[in-house]
């Protein structure tokens, strides 16, 4: 039986905090790739995503839903609170005859208070008479009302040390998307960040101090509030001003009276993933005497023509000293518009940290970007991400790096390629990070094979050259071969009831594919429901594809007609897929 804790107003001071001022899916609509997600389910509406669902490809894990069924119930108000705690007296005189009194576990009550009275705490409770639910470490309220933006849930974890060291105050990270932090079976698709697990951990071996971490569950605005501005091409978003004020206006000062927090700016974290990310990076923007340690983890940045990429002016202009900002992407979630091997969602989180780092932004003390060549868009992933993420927003820093490595987004390049060269610079306690590319210096061992311009590579001739890139006293190297033929066969079996003039085509993810056109490349009829062709793909190179007849509307499906999984495949090694239905056409 769960336990209940009501904490109570402290109603002296003004509302705010000195030093505090003013007042599912995110996929590129170009890009669906693994992205494919976020608003197609549970509620199935266009969302965040642009193209209808058929209209691009599909993650091959759980479709990660960024908006979760809304937490909409009302709040529940008690009586007003005069002490900061609530006395098990208390507790036990009130009216318990009502089956909701009836379930609480009165033995169970313990009292969580906000400690006396700081700067911090100087604000009154905008929400005297709000009770939050305990259960062991976590703190649940359900419908937390806003004059800004609808209701909405909060799950918060508090520190193992909260109750053991009650003279002791502590940092907060708020965090968007809360009920996926904590619980997979709260999660909207089953799959947590595992916050809990990991910041346990990293405590534990001192690698971080305690945290309380608020979990700020998303809602059926979730689109509309986790965006700054109205997205002409999807005819939505624009409410994260409002958002914003319901996080400093409201809640952070719910929180600071409510519990033992430390409030100032280096002490108050923001964070979420997707347009979870975009938003934190504006709200940083807009509160940046509020938020001074950033998590904007695989990024929206693409959201409104990417306006973020042209923050970075105001961003600086309202930097502050000990500020710490985290960005991060992975090389799986999106599509490569240019085909240079990286996806846009990469290229824009590049774009933002480039610009903060010319800027003056120091990294790695100020500010980090971690490119997850093999990082998808989930929450499975970002768990992965989360433990170098925590480390640096709330560690001591990462120190002198250790040793570095070169990534390139294929083992094999083509005659004619350019990219951009990615050097990671690995820290103590396996935390790595991607450098400032114009940080290391990088040499080709034969020119005439691999040419080096400026950060770029460029594959000039069939061959083998080596790659160096030196950062400070530290080297590394990479092999690199260069090809001048990169043909992948394919064949596809379609069902009977293919038209018999049918044109079959391969849209995918890589340039040579079309990014996810429906019409990306042609196949020849070869009789029997066979078609066949050479896809131009560097080999090793990973990509996904789906089967077409030449729009989304003819794309192959299920079954049942229900969606598929992207087929994937590696460059080099022959194809075979075989459609069981396609979208327009029932058996």
């Amino acid at each position: 039986m769960r336990s209940l804790v009501v904490i109570g107003a402290v109603l002296a001071g003004v509302l705010g905090c000195t030093g505090g001022g003013g007042g599912g899916g995110d996929a590129p609509p170009d890009a669906m790739g693994p992205m494919l997600r976020d608003m197609r389910l549970p509620s199935m509406d266009a969302g965040d995503l642009g193209p209808p669902m058929d209209a691009g490809p599909m993650t091959d894990g759980p479709m990660q839903a960024d908006t979760a069924p809304a937490d909409a119930a009302p709040a529940e108000d008690g009586a007003p609170m005069d002490d900061a705690t609530i006395e098990l007296d208390a507790v036990v005189a009130a009216d318990a005859e009502t089956e909701e009194d009836a379930a609480v576990d009165v033995d169970a009550i313990v009292e969580v208070d906000a400690g006396p009275p700081g700067d911090c705490h100087a604000a009154v409770d905008p929400r005297p008479n709000l009770q939050l639910e305990r259960d062991g470490r976590y703190l649940r309220l359900q419908g937390f009302p806003s004059n800004f933006v609808g209701p909405r849930g909060l799950t918060i974890l508090l520190p193992a040390a909260y109750d053991a060291e009650p003279a002791r105050r502590f940092p907060v990270m708020y965090m968007h998307d809360g009920q996926n932090l904590f619980d997979p079976a709260a999660a909207a698709f089953g799959v947590e960040w595992q916050v809990d697990e990991t910041v346990d951990r990293l405590v534990a071996a001192g690698r971080i101090e305690p945290v309380i971490i608020v979990g700020v569950h998303n809602t059926a605005d979730r689109v509309a509030e986790y965006t700054p501005s109205r997205d002409a091409g999807r005819g939505e978003g624009g409410a994260a001003a409002e958002y914003g004020r319901f996080l400093v206006n409201e809640l952070k000062p719910f929180i600071d009276a409510r519990l033992r927090t430390r409030c100032e700016r280096a002490d108050t974290g923001l964070g979420g993933s997707s347009l979870g990310g975009l938003v934190s990076l504006y709200l940083w923007r807009e509160h940046p005497d509020v938020f001074g340690r950033i998590a904007s983890v695989s990024p929206s940045y693409w959201w409104n023509a990417r306006e973020a990429v042209g923050w970075v002016p105001a961003l600086l202009d309202g930097r502050r000293d000990g500020v710490r900002v985290w960005i991060d992407a992975g090389n799986a979630e999106g599509g490569d518009e240019d085909g240079d091997g990286w996806t846009s969602v990469v290229e824009d989180a590049r774009s933002v940290f480039e610009g903060l780092v010319d800027g003056g932004m120091r990294f790695p003390d100020e500010i980090a970007l971690q490119e997850d060549a093999d990082g998808q868009h989930n929450e499975r992933t970002w768990a992965d991400r989360l433990p170098a993420l925590m480390v640096w927003l709330w560690g001591e820093g990462p120190g002198p790096a250790q040793r570095l490595s070169i990534r390139l987004p294929f083992p094999t390049l083509l005659v004619g390629a350019t990219t951009p060269i990615s050097v990671d610079a690995r820290y103590l306690g396996d935390v790595w990070l991607t450098v400032p590319r114009t940080a290391p210096q990088l040499e080709s061992s034969d020119p005439t094979v691999l040419g080096v311009v400026g950060t770029e590579v460029e594959a000039v001739a069939a061959g083998e050259a080596t790659l160096t890139a030196r950062w400070g006293d530290l080297e590394t190297t990479l092999d690199v071969t260069v090809v001048d033929e990169a043909h992948t066969p394919i064949e596809v079996r379609v069902p009977p009831e293919t038209p018999a003039d049918a044109m079959v085509w391969v849209a995918g993810d890589l340039a040579t594919l079309g990014t996810w056109r429906a019409d990306g490349v042609l196949l020849e009829a070869a009789g029997d429901g066979r078609y066949t062709g050479l896809l131009e793909i560097p080999p090793g190179a990973p990509f996904e594809y789906k089967i077409t007849r030449g729009t989304w509307e003819t794309v192959e499906k299920g079954p049942n007609g229900e969606e598929i999984e992207n087929r994937r495949g590696i460059g080099g090694e022959p194809q075979r897929a075989e459609v069981v239905r396609w979208r327009d056409i029932v058996p």
